[in-house]
C-alpha cells in the first residue's frame, strides 16, 4: 500500500478553500424561489445623468468631484455621471476639481435631459 505525503503548501490550500466554501453557503430558510426581503424593495429613486467637460477643450473631465445632499459623486473617465436624486431633482450640486474653477448648478432650474456642465481652468 501506498503513502502520499501531504505537505504543508496543500494543507494552507485545503484550508483556503474551506474557508471560502464555508462563506458561499446560502442563508437559512432560503430557497431557489424566495427572495431576501430588503433585495424586493424597491426605492422610488430617479439618477440625474449628466458629463463634465473642459470649456476650452471640450475634452471630458474625470474624477471631478460632485457634492449633493452631504454626498461625494466622482465623474468616471469619459466623464459621465449618475446621481440619485429623487423624484423631485430640486437642490444644488456643487462641481469641483483641481485647477478648474468650482460651480454650483441648480438642479430645479435644469432641464430633465442629461445634464451638461463645462468647467473653466484657472
Amino acid at each position: 500500500m501506498q503513502t502520499k505525503r501531504i505537505n504543508l503548501f496543500q494543507i494552507g490550500l485545503l484550508a483556503v478553500a474551506l474557508l471560502c466554501s464555508s462563506n458561499l453557503m446560502a442563508e437559512p430558510g432560503l430557497t431557489p424561489t424566495t427572495v431576501k426581503p430588503e433585495a424586493s424593495q424597491t426605492i422610488a429613486s430617479t439618477d440625474l445623468k449628466g458629463s463634465v467637460t473642459d470649456e476650452k477643450t471640450s475634452e471630458p473631465l474625470a474624477g471631478v468631484a460632485l457634492q449633493f445632499n452631504g454626498k461625494t459623486y466622482y465623474s468616471d473617465l469619459e466623464g459621465t455621471f449618475s446621481l440619485p436624486v429623487g423624484k423631485n431633482k430640486t437642490g444644488n450640486l456643487d462641481v469641483t476639481m483641481i485647477s478648474y474653477q468650482a460651480q454650483q448648478v441648480d438642479l430645479t432650474a435644469s432641464s430633465g435631459e442629461e445634464l451638461k456642465i463645462t468647467l473653466k481652468p484657472h
